[in-house]
């Protein structure tokens, strides 16, 4: 599978600005970043100085593309407000239903949910490192993340495509060919005997007919 449809996936998501609540699929974090006429040219000199920005210039670049704006209160069939929090939490800001009163992380229903202690600044730089396929641990020295922390983001990334391309399948060349895959670019997961498609990483490269 060619690595730019792979990484595509995980930096698309679907038009609209309503988020419902609750929804744990993981086909709803699909989403993590996408460009539209409102969105600036993504290179790592941008993304960095977005990274050491305000969170709430983070919130609102990411509105844009794949956070909530509104969050809308199933219970209640209304939208949320979006309301600060105290100074020293990692995002600042919180969803709150003026009619139930309920409360949910500025995150909900997206990718960046399950990665609640990490500032979003470092989780878009990460994603944009992925889809550039740095190497984890050069990614995680120039970040000064912990190399173990790099590698759960990744591959939470590489799980998002996978089950993106078991829900929508697709044939990546016309025709019959012989394909010759680089082994090397495989992930097994562990104690896993059974081949899944699905479930690997792969480059491929057309060789013959």
């Amino acid at each position: 599978m060619p690595a730019e449809m792979t990484k595509a996936t995980a930096v698309s998501t679907n038009d609209g600005n309503v988020a419902s609540e609750p929804s744990t699929s993981q086909e709803s974090q699909t989403s993590t970043l996408k460009t539209g006429p409102a969105a600036k040219k993504m290179n790592l000199e941008y993304l960095m100085q977005l990274r050491q920005s305000s969170t709430e210039r983070q919130r609102r670049w990411l509105q844009q593309r794949s956070l909530a704006n509104p969050l809308h209160c199933g219970g209640c069939n209304t939208n949320m407000t979006l309301v600060e929090r105290s100074r020293d939490h990692v995002d600042g800001y919180q969803w709150r239903c003026t009619v139930c009163r309920k409360k949910r992380s500025l995150r909900t229903n997206s990718f960046f949910e399950k990665y609640p202690k990490i500032p979003l600044g470092e989780l878009i730089v990460l994603i944009y490192f992925w889809s550039q396929d740095e190497q984890r641990r050069r990614a995680a020295r120039m970040m000064s993340l912990s190399e173990n922390l790099v590698c759960r983001v990744f591959r939470s990334l590489e799980d998002i495509c996978s089950a993106d391309i078991e829900r929508n399948p697709f044939i990546p060349f016309p025709g019959t060919a012989v394909v010759k895959c680089d082994e090397s670019k495989f992930n097994h997961k562990a104690k896993v005997r059974y081949f899944l498609i699905a479930e690997t990483i792969c480059s491929c490269a057309i060789i013959g007919p």
